[in-house]
């Protein structure tokens, strides 16, 4: 037998070129591994050898990590596993390997294939850095990616760092995931996560043959419906589709994350891992998809799903359902049809904005032209139903056509795309009048109040606690002429929509008291009925606030900068004779504040940053500081204003602060959750809090910071004091920032080294 030189490594650390090769007479006389012997790799990550999944007893050959070796991201012999501890792997002079049981006979070979022998002189088998196993033709050379074989080309249940999900069309492999059958047993099971090419490629997955999953079309910023692609700190991925490939792969941005990607066995979904530390071990975050929207085609034909309504299907503008009764018992079923027919000689559009395109499967597409030459193109074509721009970058590019039924469409408040739907010119005459009111209704966003808050919910309340200040009030507002509106009367200096005063007073019964829903620094809170029956809550500023119209025409810009599927969403702003108003969505569900305190009208202070209270500066910084009190007051079951300690008279900031100086952070947790909480967790949220409430706004962390820091174990930095150390304070806090860094405190039970990027 040539020789050969097997190495037996594997790690996910991100180190260049760092490969260790084991010689044939390390192993022993024939070149083969049997069960029982384990190669652990040079730097301790990985071992490769023969395991038996959870409880069962059959034998599988995989790679394992060392400090977890119930994680196995690939195993060889998945569908023929041996019944005994007979196993032992080759390697031939072919350059193949072939794993066989105690009779002699092959139960796995990575000749899967069975593609054409050709004698390799001096075969060299290799595991990456990056996970992959790797046979060559004995140069050992792998940068240039010349392999005769390698593991990444099939994937099993493990999406990890460097792999391609997708196809090579110069060979025709096709490489996607596939779930294991049960922790038990890794053989093939029933989900599928892998590009299909039918139209304008998209990732489906699979429960055998039906559909749960579509990622929508890849639009120059991430696959269309999949918004967890966005850019962040943890990982970048690529996109790559062309004549000679088609593949999605990850890298991480940091070289000694580990990741992983794993397609569930029990719904289908992508649960992504990152390692912590030996106590933590892998952290869970969110999987792939996870709402009502993300199921296939859940509002049938030509409907369009909203998770954040009840119900949240409805059809699309032009569009009626099929089957009234069937839809009003169960909306989606039967899908919806066009009102009035199409006419190729008089067709219009309706552009549908922030949304997860169709499904592409029966679609066309085109790089080269732009949206007017798509547009043209569908009215010429009678079967087009839709078009959208296929890049949605700088300013848009390339064509996207849609010829069939419209499936699978969803709105993505924060980041979606537009689609432009054709329907009849005399079905846009018709609903001139209410279609925009239909658009807004499509659009309107609740927050869902639950137990388990996440980053983004908890962000959601800041923009309806922030802002609160002092009351006024009004009388004989109705008799204001239009006229009256200051110099920023066009919508585009806000980029918020103008309401006129008049139609806010009626509205709220004239700011009635009986309409009154909150009341905190800025002023008050009026629940209001529009004319075309949309509920709103009003935020009425306070004319004893020091905040003028600069300052308030600057919060609204940044506050309408911060749109998000699961933010209260800002309606629009009134500026007229004295008055200052933010007009948002009502929620239907009451306030957080009623949840953790129980009282029926909200009166609320305490959040507002000290340079926002005191010289009227309003900055994202300004957010930060109101989410740090907020974590506080979750974690303590206290208000912030109100509460004054008998030891030291500070409020709750100043109260966390001390207990975390003195290493006591756990006394400040509320006794509902003391006894059934995570204690390291709970620790590493108060140190959180206390960043994001220090006194100088530049001390602060971000707040994709604050969500790296809460779902990750990133090291953290030592807080410096909090603004509002106690009620005296919000005179005191008016000097400089400069004063802020000389209160720091030493907690040996926090690490304090780089910020995570």
């Amino acid at each position: 037998m040539a020789g050969v030189i097997l190495l037996l490594f594997c790690t996910l650390m991100w180190w260049p070129h760092a490969t260790v090769s084991i010689t044939l007479e390390s192993l022993n006389a024939t070149g083969s591994i049997r069960d029982g012997d384990t190669m652990v790799s040079a730097g301790g990550i990985f071992k490769l050898g023969f395991f038996s999944p959870g409880s069962s007893t059959k034998r599988y050959l995989g790679i394992w990590y060392t400090n977890s070796n119930t994680t196995v991201p690939w195993v060889a012999n998945q569908e023929t596993p041996l019944n005994d501890t007979s196993g032992v792997l080759h390697v031939t002079n072919h350059g193949i390997l072939i794993l066989v049981g105690g009779n002699g006979h092959s139960v796995w070979s990575s000749n899967a294939s069975n593609l054409p022998l050709r004698p390799v002189g001096r075969p060299v088998v290799q595991l990456l850095d990056s996970g992959n196993l790797v046979v060559t033709d004995g140069t050992g050379d792998t940068d240039s990616g010349n392999f005769i074989w390698q593991s990444f080309d099939y994937p099993c249940d493990t999406f990890i760092a460097g792999m391609k999900i997708g196809k090579d069309f110069r060979t025709g492999l096709d490489r996607y995931l596939i779930s294991w059958t049960s922790s038990d047993d890794p053989s093939p099971g029933m989900f599928t996560y892998r590009f299909e090419l039918s139209g304008f490629p998209e990732v489906i997955v699979r429960d055998s043959s039906t559909i749960r999953f579509r990622s929508g079309p890849y639009n120059g910023l991430r696959l269309s419906g999949m918004l967890e692609m966005k850019e962040n700190p943890i990982y970048t991925f690529d996109f790559v589709f062309n004549e000679q490939d088609l593949y999605l792969t990850f890298n991480p941005r940091n070289s000694s994350t580990l990741l992983r990607g794993v397609l569930s066995s029990e719904n289908g979904s992508i649960v992504p891992f990152m390692w912590n530390d030996p106590n933590r071990g892998w952290i869970q975050n969110l999987p792939l998809y996870i709402d009502n929207c993300d199921r296939y085609a859940l509002c049938g034909a030509n409907g369009i799903c909203d998770n954040n309504r009840s119900p949240v299907c409805s059809c699309l503008s032009g569009f009626s359902p099929n089957n009234p009764d069937e839809w009003n018992s169960v909306p989606g079923s039967g899908g919806c049809g066009r009102n009035i027919q199409l006419n190729c000689s008089s067709v219009g559009y309706i552009r549908v904005p922030n949304v997860k395109v169709p499904e592409t499967k029966h679609s066309w597409y085109n790089y080269s032209m732009n949206l007017h030459e798509c547009k043209n193109l569908c009215s010429s074509n009678c079967s087009c139903t839709g078009y959208a721009n296929l890049d949605i970058t700088k300013g848009g590019s390339g064509c996207l056509l849609w010829f069939t039924d419209l499936i699978d469409m969803r709105y993505i408040s924060d980041s979606g795309q537009d689609i432009y739907i054709k329907v009849s010119a005399s079905e846009i005459a018709q609903n001139e009048s209410t279609r925009h009111a239909t658009k807004a209704k499509n659009r309107t966003r609740i927050i869902a109040t639950s137990s388990a808050l996440s980053a983004g919910v908890l962000i959601a309340v800041l923009t309806i606690v922030l802002f609160l200040r002092r009351k006024k009030n009004l009388k004989g507002l109705l008799s204001l002429k239009s006229d009256n509106f200051s110099d920023y009367q066009s919508s585009k200096d806000l980029e918020l929509p103008l309401f006129d005063l008049r139609d806010i007073v009626s509205a709220t019964d004239n700011f009635s008291i009986k309409n009154k829903i909150g009341e905190g620094g800025f002023g008050c809170v009026y629940k209001g009925v529009l004319k075309d029956g949309q509920e709103i809550a009003v935020k009425r500023l306070s004319t004893s606030s020091k905040q003028g119209i600069n300052e308030f025409t600057n919060e609204v810009k940044h506050i309408a900068k911060v749109q998000h599927r699961n933010l209260v969403r800002l309606l629009g702003c009134c500026i007229q004779a004295d008055e200052k108003l933010l007009i948002y969505e009502y929620l239907p569900n009451r306030s957080l504040n009623f949840f953790i305190f129980d009282f029926v009208c909200v009166f609320l202070s305490g959040y507002m940053s000290p340079e926002y209270a005191i010289d009227g500066l309003y900055s994202i910084k300004s957010d930060v500081f109101s989410f740090g009190v907020l974590v506080l007051e979750i974690l303590s079951g206290k208000r912030n204003r109100g509460f004054i300690h008998p030891d030291h008279h500070h409020n709750l900031l100043g109260h966390a602060w001390t207990l975390f100086c003195n290493g006591n952070s756990m006394e400040l947790v509320a006794d509902t959750i003391k006894n059934t909480c995570n204690p390291p967790e709970v620790l590493r949220s108060i140190q959180v809090g206390l960043l994001c409430v220090q006194r100088s706004l530049e001390d602060r962390p971000t707040m994709s910071n604050v969500v790296l820091m809460l779902s990750s174990e990133v090291p953290l930095h030592q807080p410096k004091q909090p603004g509002f150390f106690n009620e005296r304070d919000l005179i005191q806090d008016a000097s400089s920032s400069s004063d802020a860094q000389k209160h720091t405190c030493s907690n040996d039970f926090s690490i304090t080294v780089i910020e995570a990027r």
